[in-house]
């Protein structure tokens, strides 16, 4: 999930699980203005959703003898937070 934060507009922030050892870890991002924020806001949702789209194609190629599981494991950034 990503988003910004009503009352810090400054702020993108998403939560990923960790494909270590599964745990779920918050990641923010400190934006120098608003509108930073919203735009990172909204590329990362739209890069989720093709990426979800893309996903969703290929396992209907699959089949139904595989399984078909769960979501694929979430990126992750290495622990980076910072300034953008």
């Amino acid at each position: 999930m990503e988003r910004t934060d009503k009352t810090q507009d400054k702020v993108f922030a998403y939560v990923s699980q960790s494909p270590f050892n599964e745990t779920l870890e918050c990641h923010a991002f400190l934006c120098q203005k608003k509108k930073i924020a919203q735009a990172v806001t909204l590329t990362v949702a739209q890069a989720f959703k093709v990426a979800l789209d893309l996903w969703e194609v290929a396992q209907e190629d699959v089949g139904d003898d595989r399984g078909g599981g769960g979501f694929p494991p979430a990126p992750v950034d290495g622990g980076r937070g910072g300034v953008f």
